[in-house]
C-alpha cells in the first residue's frame, strides 16, 4: 500500500505546509486551524502505519485527511 510507504513524507509535508506563510487569498484563522487538524490527522496516520493497522482503517484515516485538505483549498479561500 503506497500510504504505508509514504506516511512519513505525508506527515512532514503537512508540517511544512502548516509552517509556511498563508497566502493572502486564504482566510488566515480558518486556514491555520484546518492545517493544525491536517497535521494531527497525518500524525495519526503515521502512528497507525507504525502500529500496522489494517488497510481498511488506514483508508478511513487517509479519507479524513483528504477531506481536511479539500476544506482548506475550498472553504478557507477568501471569497471576492
Amino acid at each position: 500500500v503506497p500510504l504505508r510507504q509514504q506516511a512519513d513524507s505525508l506527515y512532514l509535508q503537512a508540517m511544512d505546509w502548516e509552517m509556511a506563510t498563508i497566502p493572502s487569498d486564504f482566510k488566515p484563522v480558518e486556514t491555520k486551524a484546518a492545517l493544525k487538524k491536517l497535521v494531527a490527522q497525518c500524525a495519526s496516520i503515521k502512528k497507525a502505519v507504525g502500529a500496522k493497522m489494517a488497510d481498511e482503517d488506514l483508508k478511513e484515516m487517509i479519507t479524513a485527511a483528504h477531506e481536511i485538505f479539500h476544506h482548506i483549498v475550498g472553504e478557507c479561500r477568501k471569497v471576492e
